[in-house]
């Protein structure tokens, strides 16, 4: 993996403005606020002519990021490493475990940004709405395991709360299509560590909106869309659909591990 301060050396050394761009967005690290903020110390450390440069180059990417983060630009989607992986699973050229592997890596080599990570999510919450609920689920199960092996983890997910929160949406709405307990306890475990870190930061609105997620959660899947009539046989055939309709998925794990 090459450094932040590799990164925009290459930068530096191209000529095109597509070529840099597209640099920029198959490396959204150097879109993160803390990456910028230890570069911009390191700049320091150059001579006067390489710190002129290369500064103006972080400065771009500064703008870059605020135009992101403020919705006056949208984040290229396809571009970016967890694409990849992404589009590597749907070819079948790597299966779950190890895109679940590669995804981590990214996370713990620290190269995501909050406002990639915003943008993928986002998108997601889009799939799962116009009833891709499965291929919404797969890759947003990899965009969280990136963003848990972020080395500060589940330690500091608030720069992260929004693709928290829409994985919250994504897993409900799956969940009402499918029960899934390991589903929910996945959510449910990133979900409250959320509520934490919102409660000892103070941040009434984040809390308030993790605890509403964590209570739809909860209550849609055995609720939204089901009628009073006939709900004792209609909500033991969603209990049950797991093991009816995917078996497979299952392999040997117990009932008690994922029966709603």
């Amino acid at each position: 993996m090459e450094s932040p301060i590799h990164l925009i050396l290459r930068l530096a050394a191209l000529e095109e403005h597509g070529q840099r761009t597209e640099l920029v967005f198959e490396n959204p690290q150097l879109l993160n606020p803390q990456i910028q903020a230890a570069l911009h110390e390191e700049l320091q450390t150059l001579s006067s002519n390489e710190r002129e440069i290369l500064q103006g180059i972080l400065l771009t990417l500064i703008s870059i990021r605020n135009r992101l983060e403020s919705g006056e630009a949208r984040y290229p989607l396809g571009t970016g490493p967890i694409e990849l992986i992404w589009t590597q699973q749907g070819n079948g050229e790597i299966n779950d475990s190890q895109a679940s592997a590669l995804a981590t890596r990214l996370g713990s080599e620290n190269r995501l940004s909050p406002v990639y990570c915003e943008n993928l999510s986002g998108y997601l919450v889009d799939l799962v709405h116009s009833g891709q609920w499965q291929a919404a689920l797969r890759r947003a199960r990899l965009l969280m395991a990136a963003i848990l092996a972020l080395p500060v983890g589940e330690a500091e997910l608030i720069p992260y709360a929004n693709p928290v929160l829409d994985w919250l949406e994504i897993a409900k709405e799956a969940l009402v299509q499918l029960g899934d307990r390991r589903i929910y306890q996945q959510a449910q475990r990133v979900g409250e560590a959320l509520v934490r870190q919102a409660t000892l930061s103070n941040n009434d609105l984040l809390r308030g909106a993790a605890l509403h997620r964590l209570g739809v959660l909860s209550l849609d899947p055995y609720f939204a869309g089901r009628s009073s009539s006939g709900y004792a046989f209609g909500i033991e055939v969603w209990r049950h659909r797991l093991a009816n309709d995917y078996p497979s998925v299952l392999e040997e794990s117990p009932e008690n591990e994922w029966l709603m």
